[in-house]
């Protein structure tokens, strides 16, 4: 009877394994989101109509935000970074700038493009002072269930600092939210880039190193991406700095711990039984 019962503790054990890992099924491992890949216009001028913006599955998944009124000395090696601020809201959809971009309203930047998002620098300019307000972009947890992804730089991943001037300072961050702490943000990834190049030509800064291989999110955990010059500028023309941010977000395999845990109950159930 002894062994019975501890074979049955096995076989639970590892049906609650199977029921923690068939939690993935909704999003199976390979599976990959990109901006590039799910990137959709609104559907109505001055509207927030399709954002966030829908992923392969047709769950929404992408948001384009700001962070408004940052304050001075919100830098990225401050004691309060400006990503860390709560954002102020989803942008609304502009099909008259550009391409078609998700703006604030009026044609207010910051704004949000397919190709990035973009930090104006001017401090005094049309619409008043732009540089306080911050692009951001959100990735939302689609699933309902905890998912381990990877997070890769593919090959357009850069920070781009336009018409600006030579030894203009932009900082490029990647960062998670944790539901389950109140939505904290933690740093995932930082870069810096000092344009060399003269004010008039706009220059890209391929950005390398973003390489995580398991980062494990709950139900309600997000990933940002923000972009914010140090350098800021008065003048009535837009220059704008920001972020390409061409990012696989990769579903993996469950932690390796899970995975042990089922292979170690059914390799302890086999030798139980033969032991017989």
């Amino acid at each position: 009877m002894k062994g019975i019962k501890f074979s049955q503790a096995i076989v639970a054990m590892f049906v609650m394994v199977l029921a923690t890992t068939s939690a993935w099924a909704a999003y199976d491992v390979g599976f990959t989101w990109n901006i590039f890949d799910d990137w959709t216009p609104g559907t109505t001028d001055g509207s927030s109509a399709g954002n966030p913006m829908p992923d392969a599955a047709g769950n929404p998944t992408w948001s384009c935000e700001y962070i408004a009124g940052v304050p001075a000395g919100s830098g990225l090696d401050s004691n309060n970074p400006w990503y860390e601020l709560p954002s102020s809201g989803l942008m609304v959809w502009d099909s008259h700038y550009g391409a078609g971009q998700w703006m604030l309203p009026n044609d207010t930047p910051p704004s949000n493009s397919y190709t990035g998002m973009w930090h104006v620098c001017n401090d005094q300019s049309y619409g008043g002072d732009h540089y306080a307000n911050v692009p951001l972009r959100r990735w939302q947890n689609p699933s309902d269930e905890t998912l381990a992804v990877s997070l890769s730089g593919g090959p357009d991943f850069a920070g781009v600092i336009h018409a600006l001037p030579t030894g203009t300072i932009l900082d490029l961050v990647i960062a998670r939210t944790d539901a389950s702490n109140g939505d904290s943000v933690h740093l995932l990834y930082s870069e810096t880039v000092v344009k060399t190049a003269s004010e008039g030509e706009d220059q890209s800064f391929p950005l390398t190193g973003l390489d995580i291989d398991n980062l494990v999110l709950d139900p309600g955990d997000d990933i940002i991406f923000t972009a914010r010059s140090r350098t800021r500028i008065t003048g009535y023309a837009w220059a704008s700095a920001g972020l390409v941010d061409d990012v696989n977000i990769t579903v993996v395999p469950e932690p390796a711990t899970l995975s042990m845990l089922a292979l170690g109950g059914l390799a302890m159930l086999r030798r139980r039984r033969a032991s017989r």
